[in-house]
């Protein structure tokens, strides 16, 4: 699977205005353990923070394909990708973090209603994406069932994702 680094600027006029965060998946835990990071330059980009993970389970599981959104009326950041913990196979969930600091805390959840069923049957596609907007969170994603793969979208709130 390939998946790109994600490049966002906060130009929220907050707390964190003119932060970079670069979300991208790593496997510095091992080939069987693929994770979610978040770097921030404060300083547009001279120096870099230490990675951060940003998914919350223990070792052992896939997490891949993550895309990254600003809240530009906030400043809150949220992240899409796929999630293999706790499953077997190919079987695939997907997975909202969030962050109200910068980066520095992060929050998750899961955010599809049925487990996906990735089988390498031929190009999925790294087509995650997330949108945020004055607390209204967007995930998109591919999903396959019963062997048709289809784009899925999610309207969230913040104060949902909280609760849950």
């Amino acid at each position: 699977a390939n998946g790109m680094p994600v490049l966002m600027l906060d130009n929220s006029g907050g707390l964190n205005d003119g932060n970079l965060y670069c979300l991208f998946a790593d496997q510095r835990a091992g080939e069987r353990d693929t994770d979610i990071f978040m770097i921030r330059s404060t300083d547009k980009g001279a120096t870099w923070s230490e990675a951060k993970r940003i998914n919350q389970d223990g070792a052992g599981a896939h997490q891949f394909f993550p895309w990254l959104a600003v809240d530009q009326a906030t400043g809150d950041l949220f992240a899409v990708y796929y999630d293999r913990r706790g499953l077997s196979g190919f079987e695939t969930n997907v997975f909202v973090a969030w962050s109200r600091d910068g980066g520095v805390t992060w929050r998750e959840r899961r955010v599809n209603r049925e487990m996906i069923d990735m089988q390498p049957k031929g190009f999925f596609g790294d087509y995650n994406n997330i949108a945020a907007q004055s607390g209204r969170v967007v995930p998109v994603w591919t999903g396959v069932k019963d062997g048709v793969t289809s784009v899925w979208a999610g309207v969230l709130s913040l104060s949902e994702l909280e609760r849950n």
